[in-house]
């Protein structure tokens, strides 16, 4: 996980998911900073990336500001190169156009989350969702495996 504000940090680096409890404690130790540049994040994301032996590699940039476009692009062209791709998120306060580009340019996807309020009250973004979250597993837009109905087994149709 690459945090970034005006600068990008390695807040935990790529690992199996067997140390759940070490990774939870470290995100949950993330806090917001001030600014925000996604450029320095995701280059950083990319070139951890790059070292790793993976079937898929997906970047999900995750913000809540306004942040400059510069360099953007050309990084999104080896992002691409490296078959890599990226998705954004946005919550309130994000630049939708900025992600809107950076989903479409990482052949990726654009969502939005809703953050809830201080005393529970509802908050939401200020656009909405345009494309559907990537799926949980496989490659983006597609899943890895047939979902499977529980319970009893179809019949076949008759003839």
């Amino acid at each position: 996980m690459v945090v970034f504000d005006s600068e990008a940090s390695v807040l935990v680096r790529p690992q199996r998911a067997a140390s759940r409890m070490r990774i939870s404690a470290d995100i949950s130790r993330l806090q917001s900073g001030g600014g925000t540049n996604i450029r320095p994040g995701l280059q950083e994301a990319f070139e951890i990336l790059q070292g790793i032996n993976a079937k898929v590699k997906h970047v999900i940039v995750l913000s809540d500001g306004e942040a400059p476009s510069e360099g953007i692009p050309e990084l999104l062209q080896d992002t691409r190169g490296a078959r890599i791709t990226v998705s954004c998120v946005g919550v309130q306060g994000a630049d939708r156009n900025l992600l809107s580009m950076i989903a479409a340019g990482g052949d990726g996807r654009l969502a939005r989350a809703e953050v809830s309020a201080p005393r529970g009250r509802a908050g939401s973004c200020p656009w909405p969702r345009t494309r559907p979250a990537p799926p949980a597993t496989g490659a983006p837009g597609r899943s890895a495996r047939p979902r499977r109905r529980r319970g009893r087994p179809r019949a076949a149709p008759r003839s």
